[in-house]
């Protein structure tokens, strides 16, 4: 189970239980204690949110200097070249580059010596593109 999930089933019975103590007499202290437990999993919940969004703009930056210095790249070739033990903050850094459109996905037609043809798509940075 993972933290969040955990979190939101906390906020939820905390809310119950003081939406319960409503209904008792001489029940401020529980009212006390369910809003500050409710301000804390809040603030936590803020604190997650900013730290992911920090972390997704941290992994960003690595792909775009990576873009710049080794070409066009395969998802493969940017996860050796960006360091990062999460792929899916690696893959939603993507998206959102890709999105952004600081980053453009392509697909370039590659020939073995054979003249056999494979597609493969790379990333590019957007003043790379048109080869």
């Amino acid at each position: 189970m993972s933290l969040d999930t955990i979190l939101a089933i906390l906020s939820l019975t905390i809310s119950i239980g003081g939406f319960i103590s409503l209904f008792i007499r001489d029940s401020k202290i529980i009212l006390v204690i369910v809003l500050c437990m409710l301000i804390l999993l809040s603030a936590i919940g803020a604190y997650r949110t900013i730290s992911h969004q920090q972390e997704i703009k941290y992994v960003s930056s690595q792909i775009v200097k990576c873009l710049s210095k080794n070409g066009p790249s395969t998802i493969e070739q940017l996860k050796l070249c960006v360091h990062h033990p999460n792929f899916c903050d690696l893959f939603e850094s993507i998206d959102t580059l890709v999105r952004a459109r600081k980053i453009e996905y392509e697909v370039r037609e590659f020939y073995d010596i054979q003249r056999n043809s494979y597609q493969v798509g790379v990333y590019v940075l957007p003043s790379e593109g048109g080869w």
